[in-house]
């Protein structure tokens, strides 16, 4: 739905592609079969044998990161209308489905990714006010758990497609785990079965 609905629309007259969306799913490196004359794009090579050019993408976002703002959208097409929008700045702002409150914009924060697995994610996170951390990673309800200090906490869907959670004041681990009940219920059958 964001590639159909979003991926394409044009914030600057001319430019077929939202750079919001790009940005906030942590594209490092675009390919293309032509040369593209946009500031935000750094040449790095080109592949004779294929036609394609590869640029850097010089305002990707991390893989996760502090917002100042929230706003509280919950139809997807208005959702959708706001991430087409040229006013709208991913690393500023956080579109969530939810109220969340007590949270406040961080002065002083970071979020430093330490494990990148295929279903685990740790970050060693700092805040100096509970704060609201994006995180470039799809928003899947169904198995994702998110910890802080050992501790569960909510996964709040945000910007239609990534993964938000509240960070409390302080210098914290976040972890994200893929452990959907199927799959454990299944082990338990197996090993009984065994």
């Amino acid at each position: 739905e964001i590639i159909a609905n979003c991926l394409n629309a044009e914030l600057k007259k001319g430019v077929p592609i939202n750079w919001n969306v790009v940005n906030m799913l942590n594209a490092k490196y675009l390919i293309f079969n032509q040369q593209l004359p946009f500031d935000n794009l750094e040449y790095k090579y080109y592949d004779r044998n294929q036609k394609l050019v590869v640029y850097k993408n010089k305002d990707y976002l991390p893989r996760a990161w502090f917002v100042k703002n929230l706003e509280l959208i919950k139809n997807k097409e208005k959702i959708w209308q706001r991430l087409n929008s040229p006013d709208f700045n991913p690393a500023e702002t956080a579109i969530v489905e939810n109220k969340i409150i007590d949270v406040a914009a961080p002065r002083k924060s970071s979020a430093k990714l330490l494990d990148f697995q295929l279903q685990t994610l740790k970050f060693e996170v700092e805040t100096d006010t509970t704060s609201f951390l994006t995180v470039s990673e799809i928003y899947y309800p169904a198995g994702w758990k998110a910890f802080i200090d050992g501790k569960e906490t909510e996964i709040y869907p945000v910007n239609y497609i990534l993964r938000g959670v509240v960070i409390p004041k302080g210098k914290h681990i976040l972890e994200m785990k893929f452990q959907p009940k199927t799959y454990f219920f299944t082990l338990k059958i197996s090993l009984i079965g065994i």
